[in-house]
């Protein structure tokens, strides 16, 4: 008889020691990526000369404008706006100005240096003088600032 309890005793051991002892295994694949979806960086306000005047914004990157200087020391300011909308995101950005010659001085004032916080906005200023007189025809000059964002995490 006791051996019949002993063998019993050593089943039930067995059984549970099987229940208690599961493996669980997970094989899977995850991708981590940025939310493009979520990311937007873009020029949100123009003031040309104290006032407000949107249409000089052509797209989320890019300002458009024609003026013209004819009196030595005459100045065209823009001032704008770059605002990021992301809600998870920081922008790391950078603004490139090309333009300009001997006649006209272009001096963008914008931080590049910090990031630009989430929902976030920044103001920059664009000044362009008529630095040295100009006696020809009218003379065109193509002022053109590129702005470009990368996100960072915060």
């Amino acid at each position: 008889m006791k051996k019949k309890y002993i063998l019993i005793a050593l089943l039930v051991l067995a059984v549970g020691f099987a229940a208690v002892s599961t493996t669980l295994i997970i094989n899977g694949t995850s991708i981590i990526k940025k939310n493009d979806d979520s990311f937007k960086v873009y020029y949100s306000k123009a003031l040309v000369n104290g006032i407000e005047d949107n249409s000089v914004v052509v797209d989320d990157t890019h300002l458009a404008f024609k003026t013209t200087l004819d009196t030595l020391g005459e100045t065209y300011v823009l001032d704008y706006d770059v605002t990021n909308s992301s809600k998870i995101y920081d922008a790391a950005l950078t603004m490139n100005c090309t333009g300009g010659n001997e006649y006209l001085t272009v001096v963008n004032t914008f931080n590049t240096a910090d990031n630009l916080l989430a929902t976030d906005t920044r103001r920059g200023k664009l000044t362009l003088t008529l630095a040295k007189s100009y006696s020809g025809a009218d003379l065109d000059v193509e002022i053109n600032c590129t702005l470009s964002a990368n996100a960072v995490e915060r």
